[in-house]
């Protein structure tokens, strides 16, 4: 999917409130692991270790940064990784608004590192009934 002509790219939606807030609260779980030792608490650094590796895979591998449109489909950008959806494969689009997705979908739409595939899968599966 290089072709360059036409092409519109969509950065990520800003996380909301509460999705920012318990991020940046577990962002802070391995940062307390790692500076216990200087408070007198011996604990090892191996599990703030683990726990920075998963966030970084998480957020490398499993959080898309853009999607583009291109006239031959589109394209969803991960900082590790990219899939193309050819335009062929794409049956249906339809706009909507964030309060008719929460209606079809629910709370459950962006929660969790592959919660978005998900959603889109149920999405897709509903479009298809």
């Amino acid at each position: 999917m290089n072709d360059e002509t036409n092409v519109t790219s969509f950065r990520l939606a800003p996380m909301s409130a509460l999705i920012r807030s318990v991020t940046l609260l577990l962002l802070a779980l391995p940062l307390a692991l790692l500076a216990a030792p200087l408070f007198g608490e011996m604990l090892p650094a191996e599990p703030a270790l683990v726990i920075i590796a998963a966030y970084a895979w998480i957020w490398f591998r499993f959080r898309p940064s853009r999607f583009v449109v291109h006239r031959s489909g589109i394209e969803v950008c991960w900082p590790l990784k990219r899939r193309g959806i050819p335009r062929k494969e794409i049956s249906n689009v339809r706009v909507i608004d964030g309060e008719e997705l929460k209606t079809e979908t629910g709370w459950c739409v962006r929660v969790g590192s592959g919660g978005g595939c998900a959603n889109l899968k149920l999405i897709r599966e509903r479009a298809l009934c």
